[in-house]
């Protein structure tokens, strides 16, 4: 179960990331951008998925061990949703660069609003239901 929902936070996180970019960049400013990470999707999409690995095979593993130790499903999406957004932000430290800033805030709220997609439109029926009666 909660290999699925890492698959699905990592998925939805790459793909949300590039979208809030101009909408924080409206709301905010971000000087000395020429483009957009929109304009440069396909682009985008592959560092992503390159430079995000080592943290998606880190919390892989984190879920092994903590499906060993019978932990509950809430604990381990929590446990994804604070690997995804640690292993973000070293990702990113280690890249350095002027927009690494803003990056780090835009891919913590990607990494938040994807978990939030998940629990409310993408989660197994019978889990909703679990959590209706309860």
């Amino acid at each position: 179960m909660a290999n699925k929902h890492l698959m699905k936070l990592w998925i939805l996180t790459l793909l949300v990331a590039p979208f809030v970019y101009p909408i924080y960049e409206l709301l905010v400013g971000v000087e000395g951008q020429v483009v957009t990470l929109i304009e440069v999707l396909p682009i985008t999409l592959i560092f992503s998925i390159v430079f995000s690995l080592p943290t998606l095979l880190i919390a892989i593993f984190i879920n092994k061990l903590t499906y060993k130790k019978n932990i509950s499903n809430r604990i381990r999406k929590s446990v994804n949703i604070s690997v995804a957004v640690i292993g973000l932000i070293c990702t990113l430290l280690i890249i350095k660069g002027s927009l690494i800033p803003t990056l780090i805030k835009i891919y913590f709220i990607s990494t938040i609003i994807s978990a939030i997609i998940i629990e409310i439109f993408l989660a197994p029926k019978s889990e909703k239901h679990k959590a209706e009666t309860n």
